[in-house]
């Protein structure tokens, strides 16, 4: 396609008021294409400096790793962390959370938030808590780093208080099945009662490709409590899966379940034996500056060696080593976002070959549109479908099924106090109405911003019209090689859009009303931040797109003809640009300078030759996203909507969305384990509205594609207007038909996935709960025993009570 050099004839004249775009294909293709050689080639550079960068930190990497075998050793070194061996030697793991405190003056003022979390106050809510903590000062001194570790009788203790799920070992759960299960056994004194019957559960007809066993979770259950003794296990120690820890002591807590816990005895109220902290809100009223997990460097190394490559098949990627590091509401993420770059490798094929049909027939109109527009209304409704089916699998695999059920109120939530009318218990109450209040005000004032934005890309239009229209300028601004006539505001469009996407501003305003609406969870906090974003974003990066393709040809002063298919392709080549090359780049140059300007920052004034600790190192690594995985989401559901929505006018969308998401993969991929310290782990039963999103933009696709085939393309332009709208409504109403048919005909959860929940329920309810067996099951189980047939009397010829 570069080598095409159809010459450009414009047919401009002094009271002209139409261009025909059609002799300038042969300037947009190739321009259109050496911008994306330039983009990515740019981007190639930018990955090997990437591996060079890498390379040092692996190495580093690496040498942790050959310590291993020398752990007395290593942990004699890290002097300024002084780790006691004594507990690191007996549980197999030591520090997991950090805090980081400012150093204050004396004559330093302070609020009465403040006041009540100074860090003397704090420390004490930790150690009371039954959480044990060792301080030091930061290189400057202008810190103060506190260390904190939960001694494993504590971690039991609030496991069991807050029914936090583990996974069962299959042998294990087998064996207990088998054999049932007594009172005595739990330590319920009296008879020695059957409680449920022995079982053996078997597939015959292999209904299912899993074993029975396999992914059973059960809330846990510590061990009864003895007089005089710590409890450090669980009712039911061969029961749960355990994991080899650091120094090969085995545990029935990984690392990533210690941090869940510790974080619930951190935000959970003290009448619970917990701290009553609100992390978030501690660092916003800044009585703390951070508080954050430490990496585990022999987990991080081994996940780095699964996932860290320059090249991986997305469909490959180690889902359950990241959900076990970061959490599941990461792996979600992950997952969700190698399903879409599989996926999009079909509609990218497809769009190749419509774009090289367009290139060769030399016109943007080609019936090969038609087909593909269709292509990806059924495609990206069976792409939603079958996500729903891995999404429901892999939460069944990692055990959040019902997981938003049993979900706590946000620390943030307020209300009044008052008994609930379901149990009488005492719950948070805030009025319906104050909500809707709050949501109204959001709602208008999201309204504004939108009309704020839509004015800016007004005015760029207006600078593209008097381009248009002042023929010397016009002139001046294109060559053989490119229109930058049309260039230069597809550009200015491309960095408005990115700036107001990726500057901030508009999730410090989202945030401030979701805020302001007080939700109750955190599921419905981020579902009420999923939805502003989508309304915002919607407009900021499609409105441009819209005006250019149904409005730009009515416009006084800027038309062009055909749906000016043309000026689509600067605009969204512009776009992808910027999400491809400058987007990314940001994203992996960013944090290398901020993360060398905090160093330098904690540098100055400090003692040159005292190294930094490493937990000053992770402190001074970027942040990752605070809700999880919520700019990521964002930033694939705007790729999305690209690829799907406009791709019958310009079907190179797809191949461009695979290859931005593939490198959004081994970017993020790259930055949470190189550049951003460890993601507190998050607990998530599916991505949420997100879902909602995705299926949002497969409608407005249909509509969209449609519109383009049969309203501005030029393949009816034989027929009426009539015939134009009717044939729109038919084909259009017809494949909402056939994804109805598509979202029936798949089912979101698979047999074997219900099968094994089913499972997991029935399994649990008896080897945890001990869902006893109803008196008959039992007796007939537990014939042998005289005592369980001792409430059987005498069988009498007559009844002896004829009142009844």
């Amino acid at each position: 396609f570069v080598t095409m050099d159809i010459p450009m004839e414009r047919q401009l004249s002094a009271g002209s008021e139409h261009v025909d775009v059609e002799d300038d294909m042969g300037v947009a293709f190739p321009s259109f294409i050496t911008c994306v050689i330039l983009g990515i080639s740019l981007y190639a550079l930018m990955l090997l400096l990437l591996m060079f960068a890498h390379s040092a930190r692996r190495a580093q990497e690496i040498a942790i790793r050959n310590d291993d075998d020398a752990r007395d050793v290593r942990f004699k070194r890290r002097k300024r962390d002084d780790l006691p061996d004594d507990f690191f030697l007996t549980y197999g793991y030591s520090y997991d959370w950090v805090f980081v405190f400012e150093v204050r003056n004396e004559w330093d003022e302070l609020d009465d938030f403040q006041k009540e979390f100074s860090m003397k106050r704090v420390l004490n809510h930790l150690v009371m808590a039954g959480l044990e903590t060792s301080q030091f000062y930061s290189v400057q001194r202008d810190e103060v780093y506190c260390k904190i570790r939960c001694p494993l009788d504590r971690l039991v203790a609030q496991a069991d208080a807050v029914d936090f799920k583990l996974l069962l070992d299959p042998a294990a759960a087998e064996k207990e099945m088998r054999s049932g299960r007594r009172a005595h056994a739990i330590g319920r004194k009296g008879p020695n009662t059957l409680l449920w019957k022995g079982r053996i559960i078997e597939d015959q007809f292999n209904q299912s490709p899993y074993s029975v066993y396999d992914y059973i979770y059960g809330k846990y259950n510590m061990a009864p409590p003895v007089p005089g003794k710590i409890i450090e296990t669980s009712m039911y120690p061969k029961l749960y899966l355990k994991h080899e820890l650091e120094n090969g002591v085995v545990s029935e807590f990984s690392s990533i379940d210690r941090i869940k816990i510790m974080k619930t005895i951190f935000e959970g109220s003290r009448n619970e034996k917990c701290c009553g902290m609100n992390l978030s809100q501690l660092v916003s009223n800044e009585c703390i500056i951070s508080a954050f997990p430490l990496h585990n460097y022999k987990e991080k190394v081994l996940l780095e060696k699964k996932w860290l490559r320059a090249h991986q098949y997305p469909w490959n990627q180690p889902l359950w080593d990241i959900k076990a590091y970061y959490g599941e509401k990461v792996g979600l993420f992950f997952a969700f976002l190698g399903h879409i770059n599989s996926w999009l490798m079909v509609s990218a094929a497809f769009g190749i070959y419509v774009y090289a049909d367009m290139a060769a027939s030399g016109s943007y109109t080609v019936v090969s549109q038609f087909w593909f527009g269709i292509f990806l209304a059924l495609w990206s409704t069976l792409l939603l479908e079958f996500w729903k089916r891995q999404e429901s699998t892999l939460v069944m695999q990692w055990g959040m099924e019902g997981f938003e059920q049993e979900e706590d109120d946000r620390p943030e939530y307020t209300g009044e106090e008052m008994p609930s009318p379901v149990d009488g218990e005492e719950v948070l109450y805030y009025p319906q109405s104050e909500l809707l209040k709050a949501i109204s005000k959001s709602i208008v004032i999201l309204l504004a911003i939108i009309v704020v934005l839509l004015g800016i890309f007004a005015s760029i239009f207006a600078l593209s019209a008097f381009i248009n229209l002042d023929l010397d300028v016009h002139k001046d601004l294109s060559t053989s090689f490119m229109d930058f006539g049309q260039f230069i505001p597809s550009m200015m469009c491309a960095l408005v859009i990115l700036f107001a996407s990726s500057s901030g501003y508009f999730e410090m305003i989202a945030v401030a009303l979701t805020d302001m609406e007080n939700h109750r969870t955190d599921t419905e906090y981020e579902d009420a931040m999923i939805a502003k974003t989508f309304m915002f974003e919607f407009f900021n990066s499609y409105s441009a797109c819209f005006y250019v393709l149904f409005l730009k040809h009515y416009s006084y002063n800027d038309s062009c003809t055909h749906g000016c298919i043309r000026d689509l392709h600067y605009l969204l080549g512009s776009i992808f640009f910027t999400i491809i090359v400058v987007q990314n780049l940001l994203q992996v140059y960013a944090p290398m300078v901020a993360a060398k300007k905090k160093e330098q920052e904690e540098r100055d004034g400090a003692d040159p030759t005292k190294p930094f600790s490493n937990i000053e190192k992770q402190f001074m690594l970027e942040n990752y996203d605070d809700s999880g995985s919520f700019n990521q989401f964002k930033e694939i559901f705007i790729q999305f909507g690209y690829s799907i929505i406009f791709s019958a006018a310009f079907p190179l969308a797809p191949l461009l969305s695979w290859v931005s998401t593939y490198f959004e993969i081994r970017v993020d991929a790259w930055y949470l384990l190189q550049k951003s310290r460890r993601v507190t782990p998050a607990g998530a039963e599916d991505i949420g509205t997100w879902q909602s999103v995705f299926e949002t933009l497969a409608a407005v696709s249909v509509i969209v594609n449609m519109g383009i085939i049969f309203t501005v393309s030029q393949l009816n332009d034989n027929e009426t207007w009539i015939s134009r709208i009717m044939q729109f409504l038919l084909f259009e109403h017809g494949i909402f038909c056939f994804q109805y048919f598509f979202a029936v005909l798949v089912d979101d959860i698979p047999a074997e996935t219900q099968m094994q929940l089913d499972r997991q329920e029935f399994l649990s309810d008896k080897l945890i709960d001990n869902l006893e067996d109803n008196d008959f099951e039992a007796m007939v189980q537990d014939d042998d025993d005289e005592d369980a047939l001792d409430f059987i009397d005498e069988i009498y010829d007559d009844d002896l009570d004829p009142v009844l």
